[in-house]
């Protein structure tokens, strides 16, 4: 598919150094291959941003963007097939916690040449994720945007029933019977594998806030201990005894869980930062939501908040790497990232535009945003992230999911949770 011309943001970044590759003989009439979970035809502001920063680069070098819409869980093995074959895109979205499978397996491009021939100013106001870079320290991509995952909750009916935004698991559950009735459930996660990050940016970071290690130094599965198992129980509590979320919920992929948020049928649940304009402009007139960061176990001990975000890759083999990297330039460009965190409620990944009186206003205001990028300051979740981040996810959703259906021991399921990852990750 390719996106029709039309001018909407003013500007671009200048041009940077050029890929190590064959020279492009003309940028006239050249289509380069965009792998996307967005459809820049689609609804919504992200689709909005989306094809309009294309129609610019379009207008601005004279090239098509031929957008290939897959599902993000997809792109990443997907990828790695692709290279194997010889038949990669000139870009591709990659979300970070899948980065290290990349870069240990060499399908991507450097980006440090090109990053070099940038400022000083800018390369110090561009926030990098360690994933995206291997041990000597190369880059091989560039964030677009920033998230955070916590909760996300209907302010308007918090206030009318007189309560704050809840600091602990218990106070959210608290707070969950309040607000639920015979239309509305009190919270919604979903435990969905294939469609939901829940288990490593919900679960994983409640199990390391109280002593879990996660992974030992091998690499292979550390699920267990008290901290685990207290928030397993948590969960089968959530479901089985305060009945605040059901089964159907939990089970449910992601976007419809979030769809039962804009309908009016759930009042708080978990997601990440970048649904949240989505979210809001689509709910009933009156809704207002809000975000927090994940309730904790214990008020003493904050969840570490782990920064994660959805980056811009160049494929080894890739037919244009210069346009390709042209496209990422203008995308992680300031103006872009400010049109980005004010329209779409983006973290931005320029520091200068975090600190812009304008981004600390209106419906970010609202959400919060301000205060979630000092909480994910104060409290950075410190963990080595795996090449096999999908299989992780994939052991800790079973994990959950064994127990909130009730099927078996807590400590059994976490035995079975070691026995997936150790198989998956071989």
């Amino acid at each position: 598919m390719t996106v029709s011309r039309r001018r909407v943001l003013a500007g671009s970044a200048a041009a940077g150094a050029i890929l190590a590759a064959p020279a492009i003989v003309s940028a006239q009439a050249t289509t380069i291959e965009l792998w996307t979970f967005l459809d820049p035809n689609g609804r919504g502001v992200r689709s909005e941003l989306l094809k309009e920063i294309l129609t610019n680069f379009e207008r601005e070098h004279g090239a098509s963007v031929r957008a290939n819409i897959i599902q993000w869980t997809e792109i990443s093995p997907q990828l790695l097939r692709a290279a194997r074959a010889g038949n990669v895109p000139d870009v591709v979205m990659l979300y970070s916690p899948f980065m290290a499978a990349h870069v240990q397996a060499g399908t991507l491009l450097a980006l440090d040449q090109n990053i070099a021939s940038w400022s000083q100013a800018r390369r110090d106001d561009t926030v990098m994720l360690p994933m995206t870079k291997d041990r000597k320290g190369a880059t091989f991509a560039l964030p677009w945007e920033l998230r955070v995952y916590g909760l996300l909750y209907r302010q308007d009916l918090l206030a009318q029933a007189g309560l704050e935004a809840p600091r602990t698991l218990d106070e959210m559950t608290q707070a969950a019977a309040k607000l639920q009735n015979a239309n509305m459930q009190g919270v919604g996660f979903s435990f969905h594998p294939a469609t939901s990050t829940a288990a490593i940016e919900f679960a994983m970071p409640q199990m390391i806030a109280h002593g879990t290690q996660v992974l030992k130094d091998d690499g292979s599965a550390a699920f267990g201990g008290p901290g685990t198992e207290r928030v397993l129980q948590y969960l089968r509590d959530l479901v089985n005894k305060s009945r605040v979320m059901s089964l159907d919920t939990a089970l449910m992929p992601s976007d419809d869980v979030q769809n039962l948020g804009i309908g009016g049928k759930v009042a708080m649940m978990g997601n990440g930062t970048h649904r949240l304009t989505t979210v809001q402009e689509r709910s009933q007139p009156g809704a207002r939501w809000s975000f927090t960061a994940f309730p904790s176990l214990d008020a003493s001990k904050p969840v570490p908040a782990s920064l994660q975000g959805w980056t811009l890759a160049v494929p080894r083999r890739a037919r244009n790497p210069q346009l390709a990297w042209k496209l990422i330039e203008l995308w992680t460009s300031p103006a872009v990232q400010k049109a980005q965190a004010i329209r779409a409620g983006y973290l931005p990944t320029s520091r200068q535009v975090a600190k812009d009186p304008e981004f600390a206003s209106g419906l970010n205001a609202q959400f919060r945003l301000p205060e979630v990028v000092e909480y994910v300051a104060r409290n950075p979740l410190n963990f080595a992230w795996p090449e096999n981040s999908d299989a992780l996810n994939e052991a800790l959703g079973r994990m959950v999911q064994t127990v909130i259906g009730n099927r078996g021991s807590i400590k059994d399921a976490i035995a079975m949770g070691e026995r997936t990852y150790n198989e998956l990750r071989r």
